[in-house]
């Protein structure tokens, strides 16, 4: 009887998740196409201010979730009203980044991204155009795309977004972040506002290729900014304590 019920389980997430593949490359056709051919005509500094690529993107964010048939609970978006800032949420993953998307509610917004993404064949071409690279490996590499990325982000009035465990990690902790937003915020003289991500690594581990239903919540905190003698390590220690206490 218990196999059988195991079978059953498993047969039903297993139709349940090709449905929503499915659903998911029919989205893939309405928003992110014409997502790709936006960008193709745009240069990356027009994209960056293209109000009607920002509106398509987030119905792309919005579009992706819905084809999972994940329900979302949402706490404190009204922080996001603080105006251009650095949002940094901790990485279980792959559909942390259309929530975090979401999050961002069609506002301008430029990614920092693991280098490897820009080499993909298609998500790659679009990466190009509106996020950083980010090479964890080499640092200088690293510091050449958070100085080109800062100037966009001061020039556009943009928010940033980026992963500061620098990856992926589903064991339910909250990993050592690195401290390049840190010094973005220092230097851009922006808050950062700090998002936790809640059950996507149940949700959707990384190298599944079922989807289990359950409730995504986010919890997006007060903006948090620098003190004046606090130093980088402090000031992202003070955010990862945050995280930490959700």
């Amino acid at each position: 009887m218990h196999m059988i019920q195991r079978l059953i389980t498993y047969s039903w997430l297993l139709l349940r998740t090709i449905f929503c593949y499915c659903c998911a490359a029919i989205v893939g056709l309405l928003f992110f196409v014409p997502c790709l051919v936006v960008a193709a005509c745009s240069t990356t500094e027009n994209l960056l201010q293209n109000k009607r690529f920002f509106w398509l993107l987030d119905k792309m964010y919005r579009a992706t979730i819905a084809s999972f048939f994940l329900p979302i609970r949402m706490r404190g978006l009204e922080h996001m009203q603080a105006g251009p800032a650095i949002v940094v949420a901790n990485h279980e993953s792959s559909l942390d980044i259309p929530v975090l998307g979401i999050v961002m509610q069609g506002r301008p917004h430029l990614w920092y991204a693991w280098v490897r993404f820009f080499s993909t064949p298609v998500l790659g071409f679009l990466l190009r155009r509106m996020a950083m690279p980010v090479d964890c490996d080499h640092s200088m590499r690293a510091a050449r795309s958070m100085i080109r990325g800062m100037a966009l982000a001061e020039q556009l009035s943009l928010y940033s977004v980026l992963f500061p465990e620098g990856g992926r990690y589903n064991s339910g902790k909250v990993n050592t972040f690195f401290a390049g937003f840190g010094i973005l915020a220092k230097k851009l003289k922006q808050p950062v506002i700090p998002v936790m991500l809640k059950n996507l690594g149940a949700t959707y581990p990384p190298k599944s290729f079922l989807i289990y239903p359950h409730t995504i919540e986010v919890v997006v905190g007060e903006p948090m900014r620098p003190s004046e003698h606090e130093t980088d390590e402090a000031f992202v220690e003070r955010v990862r304590n945050w995280f930490l206490q959700q």
